[in-house]
């Protein structure tokens, strides 16, 4: 069976994959949790750097996953409960599942506990995978003395109640094994249960190509200070390299409201193994980095999806449905662009308070069922937020032949369902594969061309609609300037801080010119309007810039860096721009 090995830092979790090695399994990698509570019952609070090096000894792939939840179910037989550290295990293999699907079996030290087995075994059974256990109920002093005359050789890190070992706190277990070979009295303590207990560092072994050699240590408690890894043929000392850690793209906090720009295995630093593994690290990077802020999943309201290739459709919507597991999961915007550079970027939107979802799974006469885990629409404090509407038939789930009727009539059922109305949009954004469409100008259409569509539909609306409590202006100008040319649809409140424009760009030969242009004359509309706070800064209040270009990379300057931005490479020339006095 191919194999992942968990490692805890121990020489037991070391002897067991060698064990299973001699077992005929087959590892493709290791995995860890580091920087567990201090009152963990399952973790180890060791450091990821320590569990690098063993996993660069072993030569083998680490997956290794932080430590964010408590020890909160402490029941022998685990519930699933939000934040338990049992929830950060899961995790962990689901990343290592999506990176290495060949993984079936998860390989732990475990000897005695039957509280960390169960949650092990609770873990891999939700992914299905093996727990696979080689040392369980192993007599540990006839253990002990295996891993020492097979090479196995560690560090005795900390000693738990059991004085007549204390002294060897901080040396080898080697060391251990002779003072217990000449103490056999004591011999009735080393199956102990659980209560007598020590801790150790794995420094070498057979299935390690590499040695650990402890530096410094720390007195008290033996934590290891210093180290370094050398090639046991050549004796040469290794430089780690530890993983790149995981950074954040920018993120855009407006009270208790929070938007992103996009998000994408390279804004995140990382590198995926396969397109699985990059929806995943998309996913996973966006849910940790809402957790650094203090948000959930549960916080988001909106997911726009710009996605390379429609044939991994189905693929990004099993991974996206382990994320949004949950009901009331996020309203969704989902297209095709072939000619972007990554596979996958998102970009979302999110509210911590309350909002209302229309949320409806059934085939019905209403309007379209989902194509996905997601939301039909959210009302967020008097703002409809509406999901990409096709023109599906709702009684039969199949392609309407009048597109545009159907898929309007869809997004009427939708508005009509939550009291709003199509002519009260704020944003209405017209997705067309092919020709383009001409809808009824009372709904401010902005036109973008995608290279497809979900269910192959040549149409696609984003409604984002507004109750009649706000009135806002049109108007429309012409803005041109050295190497810049653009007519700008605007939608403008005279009592509020609140617009929406659609630039449509006929001339970009010079984009910052059009950047700056840009930024000055909505600094001018924002300074007619009386706000509520003292915020003198324009990007304070942007909530969404998303730019279409054949070149979307060029737009990447100037203060377009440091508001929620999303950089859309399609045929399409055009920029939408939305402020908001989020006060109000």
């Amino acid at each position: 069976m191919k194999v992942a090995g968990l490692l805890s830092g121990g020489i037991n979790s070391v002897y067991s994959l060698g064990r299973a090695i001699a077992h005929g399994h087959q590892p493709l990698c290791v995995a860890s949790l580091y920087g567990g509570h201090s009152s963990s019952l399952l973790f180890r609070n060791i450091d990821r750097t320590l569990l690098s090096a063993i996993a660069s000894s072993i030569e083998l792939p680490h997956v290794s996953r932080k430590v964010l939840g408590m020890s909160l179910c402490k029941d022998l037989i685990y519930k699933k409960t939000e934040n338990d550290e049992v929830e950060d295990l899961y995790e962990l293999l689901l990343e290592l599942k999506y990176k290495y699907p060949q993984v079936k079996g998860i390989v732990s030290g475990l000897i005695l506990s039957d509280y960390k087995r169960l949650r092990i075994e609770d873990a891999c059974s939700r992914l299905g995978l093996v727990s696979i256990c080689p040392l369980w109920r192993a007599n540990k002093r006839g253990l002990l003395k295996k891993m020492v005359e097979e090479g196995y050789q560690g560090l005795v890190t900390r000693v738990y109640d059991w004085n007549d070992i204390k002294e060897y706190d901080g040396k080898s277990t080697g060391e251990l094994w002779n003072f217990l070979e000449s103490h056999k009295e004591i011999e009735k303590d080393i199956n102990y249960g659980l209560k007598k207990t020590y801790e150790t560092f794995a420094l070498d072994a057979p299935i390690m190509k590499k040695k650990i050699e402890i530096k410094k240590i720390s007195i008290g408690d033996s934590s290891i200070q210093q180290f370094i890894v050398k090639h046991k043929q050549t004796n040469k000392a290794e430089i780690l390299k530890d993983d790149e850690p995981t950074t954040f793209p920018q993120f855009f906090q407006r009270g208790k409201s929070f938007y992103t720009g996009e998000i994408s295995a390279e804004s995140l630093n990382t590198t995926p193994e396969n397109l699985d593994d990059e929806i995943f690290t998309v996913l996973k990077g966006l849910k940790e980095m809402l957790h650094a802020h203090n948000f959930s999943m549960q916080d988001i309201f909106y997911v726009n999806v710009y996605m390379k290739d429609m044939r991994d459709f189905e693929r990004f919507n099993s991974v996206y449905a382990m994320f949004f597991n949950f009901p009331n999961p996020p309203a969704r915007i989902f297209c095709e662009y072939a000619t972007q550079k990554q596979n996958l970027k998102i970009a979302v939107k999110g509210y911590k308070g309350p909002k209302i979802c229309t949320w409806v799974r059934s085939i019905t006469p209403w309007s379209v069922a989902n194509i996905g885990p997601y939301s039909q629409a959210f009302d967020v404090k008097g703002i409809l937020h509406m999901a990409g509407v096709i023109p599906l038939v709702p009684t039969t789930m199949e392609m309407s032949h009048d597109q545009v009727s159907t898929a309007l009539r869809n997004s009427e059922a939708i508005a009509g369902e939550n009291g709003f109305k199509l002519t009260n949009s704020d944003l209405c954004l017209v997705y067309y594969s092919d020709y383009k469409p001409m809808i009824n100008p009372e709904l401010n259409p902005f036109y973008i061309k995608p290279t497809k569509i979900p269910k192959n539909s040549d149409i696609e609306f984003e409604f984002h609609l507004r109750d009649t409590g706000t009135m806002l202006e049109n108007s429309e100008v012409t803005i041109e300037g050295e190497g810049y040319h653009a007519r700008i649809q605007k939608r403008e409140s005279t009592v509020k801080l609140y617009l929406i424009w659609y630039a449509q760009i006929e001339n970009d030969t010079n984009p910052l010119n059009l950047i700056q242009k840009l930024k000055k004359d909505i600094e001018d509309y924002v300074k007619k309007i009386k706000r509520t706070d003292k915020v003198e800064d324009l990007e304070k209040y942007v909530n969404d810039v998303r730019v279409y270009s054949p070149d979307a990379e060029k737009y990447k300057q100037d203060w377009f860096l440091n508001v929620p931005a999303v950089f859309i490479d399609t045929e399409t020339r055009g920029i939408v721009i939305s402020v908001q006095d989020f006060n109000n």
